[in-house]
């Protein structure tokens, strides 16, 4: 049996997306509370998810509050993390 195309309603489905912000050093409670504070000024519908510590042994937590994901929330938190940091799925 053939594979059907999608609708276009099923293509119109919002697709849930997340704010992934890595931190190889979660020891830093300067940087963790620029995170937070800035993340509790800028609620949204996106999801926030830290990637800690380094590759080979990193921890995901999923963070109850939601940011808005507009560029310049994007931006303030690439100026703290770094661009190379952050990504948004």
């Amino acid at each position: 049996m053939a594979h059907k195309p999608k609708t276009e309603e099923q293509s119109s489905l919002p697709t849930m997306e997340r704010v992934y912000i890595r931190l190889d050093d979660s020891s830093d409670q300067a940087l963790l509370m620029s995170l937070k504070e800035t993340i509790d000024a800028n609620q949204g519908e996106t999801e926030v998810v830290l990637v800690l510590g380094p590759a080979a042994n990193k921890q995901i937590v999923k963070l109850p509050i939601k940011v808005d994901r507009s560029d310049g929330v994007m931006d303030l938190l690439a100026s703290l993390v770094g661009a190379a940091n952050l990504k948004l799925q």
